[in-house]
């Protein structure tokens, strides 16, 4: 039985999480709720180094549990000043700045997304794959209640697709 969070008793856990993991769902999460009516679509890329590299050569970091706006017209993520101006009601998020130029494609491919055929603006959110993930036994209840209010408030938007990304656990690094 494991006594505190020791290194043997943390890797137990995550043993047996992984291994749970095998059989379990990718695209649901059992302690948040999408609202059906904001038609999130869902997007699961199958590697983390991908995934993290994507962003890491356009010179941002992947930022899990943030959003942000990418212009498919212009084929550039929004920086923070121009998502402000251009979505005023989302001024009560907190959002990472890192505006960056990308093809719609090469964000489709990354993302495993299909945007839009009509180009436009799109929000894009970045999650934890809870239902693969470890880190939501870290999460505390009131981290849950917060992204969930986050997620409430960008489900209001009616005008813009959204897409709900998870995080792939494949490819991941333990940190112990």
């Amino acid at each position: 039985m494991c006594v505190g969070f020791t290194r043997q008793c943390i890797l137990i856990l995550l043993g047996l999480c992984c291994g749970m993991a095998q059989a379990a769902t990718p695209l649901r999460s059992p302690s948040l709720t999408l609202d059906p009516a904001a038609q999130w679509q869902l997007g699961a890329p199958p590697l983390q180094p991908v995934l993290e590299r994507f962003f890491l050569s356009r010179n941002c970091k992947l930022y899990l549990l943030s959003w942000f706006i990418y212009d498919s017209k212009q084929g550039k993520r929004l920086s923070e000043a121009d998502v402000r101006a251009q979505l005023p009601q989302l001024n009560h998020l907190p959002l990472h700045d890192c505006p960056f130029a990308v093809p719609p494609a090469q964000l489709e491919q990354a993302l495993h997304i299909k945007l839009p055929s009509e180009p436009g603006l799109v929000l894009i959110y970045m999650d934890f794959n809870y239902e693969r993930d470890v880190l939501k036994m870290f999460l505390t209840p009131a981290q849950i209640e917060m992204h969930q209010q986050r997620l409430d408030s960008l489900s209001q938007l009616k005008t813009i697709p959204k897409y709900f990304i998870l995080s792939p656990h494949q490819g991941k690094k333990s940190q112990f």
